[in-house]
């Protein structure tokens, strides 16, 4: 059916996030980004003390580099403390670690979940970090651990909270069409067992209304991804990155096996051409959050 079946890619974690680093970039929003750095700025201003920062699944570090730079150009001592349970990741995040652990920054990266980390009075911090991530666990449960941890004027900054919507084009035939609609409904179900969410509602959004509940400032931007070839060929690594997200969408139909084996390899094999001939194009939706509690 295919040249490159299923069984011919191979997922490798630190690869699959150091593709998508530059789809993150072009994704993230540099104005909600700002605001955050201001506000950590301005917090550190007012504590004078050093400003003690949580990363939930710091995956390659690469968040953690950017923000760390930006406290130095400010003369801002950061606490810094990643959590990242993959240890393929972890290795890559903890070089980035050594190199800013030297004064006035620490840096520690620590192999644990959001939900393992220990709450209680002695314990809080300045803001939390939440990129790509609250999408991927309980959310309620998530932003209920968040909140014990985050004193009054602290902050949470979640950029890249995924959004329910996958589109992939250009269009294929009207079989291939009828299938891929229901993969992605089935993917984006996984997420809502992820999550435990109602189907219907929305991470980003139901963060939103997590925050208005509490009176806190709320700024959101969206920041879909986009993997998109120009002049026939995709940047850097992202054609690796777009493949692994269409494994893990096959993957999630064959595990429900709901979907006729034959309608999932002959999707594969239509998605796939048209990767390898550089035509595919992928966008997911998605937002950054910025919420600010008084």
């Amino acid at each position: 059916m295919s040249n490159f079946p299923r069984t011919a890619h191979t997922f490798n974690y630190p690869r699959y996030l150091k593709a998508l680093q530059s789809v993150s970039a072009r994704a993230q929003s540099d104005v909600l980004y700002q605001r955050f750095i201001e506000a950590l700025v301005a917090r550190a201003d007012e504590t004078k003390a050093p400003l003690r920062l949580l990363e939930i699944g710091a995956g390659r570090g690469d968040q953690m580099q950017r923000i760390l730079d930006d406290m130095a150009t400010h003369d801002t001592a950061v606490h810094y403390t990643a959590l990242e349970p993959q240890s393929e990741n972890r290795a890559v995040t903890e070089s980035v670690a050594e190199a800013y652990a030297t004064p006035p920054h620490t840096v520690t990266v620590q192999p644990t979940s959001l939900l393992d980390v220990t709450t209680g009075d002695e314990i809080s911090y300045d803001a939390i970090v939440a990129r790509s991530v609250l999408d991927l666990m309980p959310l309620h449960e998530a932003l209920t651990t968040i909140e014990a941890l985050i004193p009054e004027n602290g902050l949470l900054y979640a950029p890249l909270t995924f959004a329910m919507g996958t589109k992939l084009a250009p269009y294929p035939s009207a079989r291939t069409a009828s299938t891929e609609h229901k993969i992605a409904s089935i993917y984006h179900n996984s997420v809502y067992q992820k999550t435990e969410l109602e189907d219907g509602a929305y991470p980003p959004q139901e963060i939103v209304h997590w925050a208005n509940k509490r009176n806190a400032r709320v700024a959101m931007r969206g920041s879909d991804w986009v993997i998109a070839p120009s002049k026939k060929t995709y940047v850097q690594d992202e054609a690796y990155a777009l493949q692994s997200i269409l494994a893990f969408m096959h993957d999630e139909a064959e595990q429900l096996d709901t979907i006729p084996h034959p309608d999932l390899d002959s999707w594969w094999a239509t998605r796939m051409r048209m990767l390898h001939n550089n035509t595919l194009i992928y966008t997911a939706n998605q937002f950054d959050l910025l919420i600010q509690f008084d």
